[in-house]
This record gives C-alpha cells, structure tokens and sequence, in this order.
C-alpha cells in the first residue's frame, strides 16, 4: 500500500492526517515537533500519545486512559479549589 492508499485509508476510517512539520535529514519525522503540531491542530484534545502501527490495543486500553483523565481532572480541581 502507498502513502497515499494509507492516508485515504484512515481518512475514510474518521482519522485526521497530517503532514509531518520536521523531520531528519533521512525522512524521519521528530517525535517532540509531532506533539507540537497535534496540540495546535487540536488543542482541546486531552489525549496525545504515539504508538506504532503494528501494536493492538484492546478495550482495556481505552478504560486506562479514561481512569487516567478522571483522576487528572481530579487533581486540577482539587488544586484550583486550594
């Protein structure tokens, strides 16, 4: 599949694609300017994470991040209270 396949491939599955803004002198885009660019494409997103492709997550996966964000909310009201 080409690069372009693969991007029509997870656009149609509701994914935003973006191009990377930095990368090395080999192709290699940088991890740190990849969090860059998605917290200025979508800064009210609450979860920013990188994963390979060839990782499967399962259900488990997303009641982590949710426990997680609950627990972070938590936290930021319990110190703005303070």
């Amino acid at each position: 599949m080409d690069a372009y396949t693969l991007i029509e491939f997870a656009q149609k599955l509701g994914w935003q694609v973006f191009q990377a803004s930095k990368v090395s002198k080999h192709g290699v885009p940088f991890v740190k300017n990849m969090y860059m660019d998605a917290a200025k494409q979508i800064p009210n997103c609450i979860y920013y994470a990188y994963s390979n492709g060839d990782i499967l997550y399962s259900r488990g996966f997303l009641d982590t991040l949710q426990a997680v964000s609950q627990v972070y909310i938590m936290q930021i009201t319990f110190y703005t209270v303070m």
